[in-house]
């Protein structure tokens, strides 16, 4: 694999993946991110979903599909109008679930909340469960973190990006 180059998956595809992070789940690596293989309009594109990537080696890409698709109902939060960026996985040993958590945002940007979702594969598909403001505080751009005792964190910015939060 090259830098400064699209990287393509085994069946010659760009990798559609922006935003994303990767997990490591039993011998195998998923890479996770948005899908923005969709028209491009006032310098932004519909959600059409969360794309996942399978790897034994991190050279050759699998892709497994959409395992986070956007909803078809205009009031869903995850409609095609929705901002879900940012998608992070984690894998919960006390529940057997994979957690995704991810940016979830209305186009002005003043949801400000992070979306969950959870899975029985790591490879989706993924239920979406809902959104909230964690600490009842805005949550932008994020990250998560495990510990080797399966302790979680959420790290987000807040209050328009001057606050950085951890959260347990």
């Amino acid at each position: 694999m090259n830098n400064g180059i699209c990287w393509t998956d085994e069946e010659g595809e760009y990798i559609q993946a922006h935003g994303g992070s990767m997990l490591h789940y039993n011998n195998q690596w998923f890479w996770y991110g948005e899908n923005k293989n969709t028209e491009t309009v006032n310098r932004r594109v519909k959600f059409i979903g969360i794309s996942c990537y399978s790897s034994y080696d991190m050279k050759s890409w699998k892709y497994e599909g959409l395992v986070l698709k956007a909803f078809t109902n205009i009031n869903d939060d995850l409609h095609e109008n929705c901002i879900a960026e940012r998608p992070k996985v984690l894998y919960n040993r006390l529940t057997n679930k994979f957690v995704m958590w991810f940016h979830m945002d209305n186009r002005e940007y003043t949801m400000a909340s992070v979306g969950i979702a959870i899975s029985d594969s790591a490879m989706g598909p993924f239920e979406y469960l809902g959104r909230q403001r964690p600490l009842g505080r805005d949550s932008r751009d994020m990250t998560v973190f495990q510990d080797t005792d399966g302790s979680a964190y959420l790290i987000h910015s807040s209050d328009w990006n001057n606050t950085l939060i951890i959260d347990r």
